[in-house]
């Protein structure tokens, strides 16, 4: 494949990775997430301060958009290798966004989108996974970090690409790191809880 080829996809994961759906829907409510809740430019940050509609609806296109960077990576360059790494940049791309001062969430849910095109299956056993835990906890962080660490060894259980598990684990490595301050209030007994 031509390097262009490269470039483009990954551009394009960027590009779409970046997209801040979460302040965009807060921007409609009139709502500045970069001073309500946590602070963070991400959909748990979204359902606390806007409702679990905007929530919801902002999952629903983070999913979008993680799955849809690795669709086309796979499309131009049609290798597990290109959709693998089209992975990796649309997680980090939500997270360092361009369009809000490198600022954004913490991955999870362009990480869900990430794992719904590379393995649907893992993707239905992880979010099962880490909706039960979110809804007997109601703590998001603990469902997320559960499950982001699940997702390699299913994936290899399957024997998917090589590739596919080694971003799974480098994901999952950063979502922890995005999730530092999470931890240390999970430690000290102070994490923030979501109301149903």
């Amino acid at each position: 494949m031509l390097i262009s080829h490269w470039i483009l996809a990954l551009t394009i994961a960027y590009l779409l990775g970046s997209i801040p759906f979460a302040k965009l829907l807060a921007d409609l409510n009139g709502v500045d997430l970069l001073k309500v809740g946590s602070a963070n430019l991400g959909m748990t940050n979204l359902w606390r301060s806007c409702g679990k509609g905007w929530g919801s609806f902002c999952l629903a296109l983070d999913v979008s958009k993680g799955w849809a960077s690795c669709f086309l990576a796979g499309w131009i360059l049609q290798q597990p290798l290109a959709v693998a790494l089209a992975a990796a940049v649309a997680i980090f791309a939500h997270t360092f966004s361009i369009w809000v001062k490198f600022k954004g969430g913490k991955g999870v849910a362009t990480g869900l989108g990430v794992l719904l095109y590379l393995s649907p299956l893992t993707f239905a056993i992880t979010f099962l996974f880490g909706a039960g835990l979110i809804m007997s906890t109601r703590i998001v962080s603990v469902g997320s970090l559960a499950s982001a660490w699940l997702v390699p060894p299913l994936l290899l259980w399957q024997r998917e690409p090589r590739a596919y598990v080694a971003v799974t684990l480098v994901a999952a490595a950063y979502i922890s790191w995005k999730h530092r301050s999470n931890v240390q209030r999970l430690l000290q007994g102070t994490e923030n809880k979501i109301s149903w």
